[in-house]
């Protein structure tokens, strides 16, 4: 019933607004003029019935419907003592450790070992031949005394050179005596270099040097992308990946592979450790 009598007023809303155009036109005369005054008495009859029903009162004095409220947001959930006192806390970075570098690294500096090599062959230092300690520390002023001295301990203990005292003191200048290295609470002033040639050493300590300068910017035992080591390392491709295979043989690195080396390009290949087998490395480590 509702439905019928919003039908009838859009009806009759439009009967009037037509009817109203049409007494407004000044030409309206004769059967016309009273066609129009019986449409309206029809119309007003219409209006008059609908008007008095009660499903029109009913629909009249009903009020809109309210609008709906949002539904309130929910809040979240009280998170424990525990975990919010954990969110205050900023992440710790292994760039900011507290804890202190050991004082004796294995390895202080790769280049500080290949520079004593190559001063002490320059000035005649070999198997046979003798050079003086103070003689190839004074012609590397760069390097602290305390660098140079932890170099000369590797090299010595790698059998890369030899380390002797001058039992002749007479012969034994002050320069000597100031330039000597000290082991086991005796001085030593010359050096012998053991090993002529020593590229292949000194590029693995470069590499192993490398590794640990990129490994401290990381979590500890993080895996390293070998292209980081090897722009670090400043070395040539295949004097890098021969240094790197040799510290995995001698579980110094562990290297991880690349699963699908045919995937990538010819540039990014060259950026990978290959070994003689066709295996493509891309990852490298320090082993715990």
């Amino acid at each position: 019933m509702v439905s019928q009598v919003a039908h009838v007023r859009s009806v009759r809303m439009k009967l009037i607004r037509i009817l109203a155009e049409l007494r407004q036109a000044s030409k309206m005369q004769g059967p016309v003029k009273r066609s129009v005054a019986s449409w309206l008495r029809k119309i007003e009859a219409i209006e008059t019935s609908v008007a008095s029903s009660k499903a029109f009162k009913a629909t009249a004095k009903r009020k809109p419907a309210a609008k709906r409220k949002p539904a309130p947001k929910r809040k979240p959930a009280a998170k424990s003592k525990a975990v919010a006192k954990s969110a205050r806390k900023p992440p710790v970075m292994a760039a900011k450790s507290k804890t202190k570098p050991s004082k004796t690294t294995a390895y202080p500096t790769a280049s500080v070992q290949e520079q004593i090599v190559a001063v002490a062959e320059m000035l005649g230092g070999s198997r046979s031949n003798d050079v003086k300690i103070a003689d190839v520390r004074a012609a590397l002023p760069s390097i602290s005394r305390k660098d140079f001295d932890h170099a000369l301990v590797s090299l010595h203990e790698d059998g890369i050179v030899a380390l002797y005292r001058n039992d002749n003191t007479i012969e034994v200048t002050e320069a000597e005596r100031a330039g000597a290295f000290m082991m086991a609470d005796q001085p030593r002033h010359l050096m012998y270099v053991l090993q002529s040639g020593t590229r292949s050493k000194t590029a693995e300590w470069r590499v192993l040097a490398a590794v640990k300068e990129v490994a401290a910017k990381e979590p500890k035992g993080a895996l390293l992308l070998v292209k980081e080591v090897r722009a670090k390392a400043g070395l040539e491709k295949k004097v890098f990946d021969d240094a790197a295979i040799e510290l995995q043989r001698k579980n110094l690195v562990v290297m991880h592979h690349h699963d699908f080396p045919t995937s990538l390009s010819p540039s990014e290949l060259r950026q990978l450790v290959n070994d003689r087998n066709r295996t493509y490395y891309i990852g490298i480590a320090l082993r715990n």
